[in-house]
């Protein structure tokens, strides 16, 4: 209710000072009223933005909340942002990619870390669709010794021809182990990918990440779904079971 009356007050206000010349002008002079005009104008423009940052400012207050509640009874436990992680080995310069902050907790037995991240300077690479941005990353740390492996989404994909595999058209594989690619890289993952069922991927040093770029407030229900999607990609890999 305040909000609403905090943008009706600054609109009447403006179209006053609009109208009261108007009321007073006199029209056989001919002279111009576009100051009036204008200040309506004005009026309705600073209404605008002023109802926009309130808006702002209300859904990150629920964000906000929303996240107190998910942290007290998700099971999700506030981790450090200054750990190394998978990709702090690879990306030209430390200031290029900042974790904001992030969340620890095992899934299906395996330890899962999930969080928020930005990153400037195409930072990390082709492991995003962006030169720049924010998003939500999941990090998966698996059993065994998996080789590495990864899944990348084409930033510019051309038009479709006939007959051509969509899979290879928006999407390349990365590997070194010829001998267990087709292990990691068979039909019903590459149909998960085309249909956006899981976001592209990356397992390197017994690690699992994905990244997945956000333009909207992270919010706790964003972040459980990208942890999701991060252990589907684990269990279509063979690394586990469905029944975890």
């Amino acid at each position: 209710m305040t909000l609403i009356v905090v943008c009706a007050v600054i609109l009447v206000v403006c179209l006053l000072c609009a109208a009261v010349p108007l009321a007073f002008a006199d029209f056989s002079r001919r002279r111009p009223l576009g100051w009036p005009l204008t200040t309506a104008l004005c009026g309705l423009l600073l209404t605008t933005f002023v109802l926009r940052d309130l808006l702002r400012k209300r859904r990150l207050a629920r964000v906000r909340r929303d996240f107190d509640r998910w942290q007290a009874t998700s099971g999700w436990i506030p981790g450090r942002v200054d750990r190394i992680w998978p990709w702090t080995n690879h990306i030209r310069a430390p200031g290029m990619v900042t974790v904001t902050f992030a969340f620890d907790r095992d899934l299906g037995g395996l330890p899962v870390t999930v969080g928020e991240l930005s990153w400037i300077d195409d930072g990390l690479g082709d492991a995003t669709d962006r030169w720049k941005g924010r998003g939500i990353f999941t990090v998966v740390r698996l059993p065994g010794s998996p080789p590495d492996f990864a899944v990348r989404r084409y930033r510019t994909v051309y038009r479709q021809r006939a007959g051509e595999d969509e899979f290879r058209r928006r999407f390349r594989t990365i590997f070194n182990d010829t001998v267990n690619a087709d292990r990691l890289d068979h039909e019903e993952l590459r149909k998960a990918h085309v249909n956006n069922e899981i976001p592209p991927w990356t397992l390197l040093d017994g690690e699992l990440f994905t990244i997945v770029s956000m333009d909207e407030p992270t919010t706790p229900a964003a972040m459980e779904s990208a942890a999701s999607d991060a252990l589907r990609v684990a269990e279509l890999i063979g690394l586990r079971s469905s029944s975890a």
